[in-house]
């Protein structure tokens, strides 16, 4: 069904009121060690609980084996049933578990990062000052800038409902994910949200 231009406007302004604020992540991308067959969540990886891929761990599939379906590649994904060697994911934290459908999910042309916010330094989220939607976009309006600790590399942004709590709402990489060696700042300038670019 195809929206009228009123109606994406307003939907999108309905997605930022969960999108409050913005905070940054730091990642670390794994491989899967094997495949997950149709039908079927647990994604195999030696060493995966002690690597932080626990229930609760916010991942994103970097790069996604062509015709899985079930799964997107860049969607925020919660882990749900942890395991010493494996994990599955879910659309909300501790949620039904997603299972691969279309094409066997395959160790060597996935990639998962597991995701981490910052904390500790200062670092705490910013007000997002979302303008009015127009023409189906909606843009922050302001430049957040965010504090980041000594000795991180940034890659990935995210919006929040809360300031210190709340849900995930979404999660983006970084064009230009950029590496901290003493305290410094990074400011958000160019988030925009497009009716119809959301899976």
């Amino acid at each position: 069904m195809a929206l009228t231009a009123t109606s994406k406007n307003a939907a999108l302004t309905g997605a930022v009121t969960k999108m409050g604020w913005v905070g940054l992540f730091k990642s670390v991308v794994f491989a899967p060690t094997s495949g997950t067959v149709i039908g079927a969540s647990l994604i195999n990886m030696t060493g995966a609980k002690a690597k932080g891929y626990v229930n609760g761990a916010v991942v994103v599939f970097r790069e996604l084996t062509g015709g899985v379906t079930g799964l997107v590649a860049l969607r925020p994904y919660y882990v749900v049933g942890e395991a010493t060697n494996g994990f599955e994911v879910a659309l909300e934290e501790g949620g039904a578990a997603v299972k691969v459908a279309g094409h066997e999910l395959e160790g060597a042309s996935t990639k998962v990062a597991l995701l981490t916010e910052l904390s500790g330094g200062g670092y705490k989220r910013q007000k997002a000052t979302w303008g009015a939607a127009a023409n189906g976009e909606i843009t922050d309006t302001a430049s957040e800038a965010i504090k980041v600790p000594a000795g991180n590399e940034i890659t990935d942004a995210g919006w929040w409902e809360g300031e210190a709590t709340g849900k995930l709402a979404a999660a983006q990489k970084l064009e230009n994910p950029e590496s901290f060696g003493g305290e410094g700042e990074y400011k958000v300038t160019a988030d925009k949200l497009e009716s119809g670019t959301v899976a």
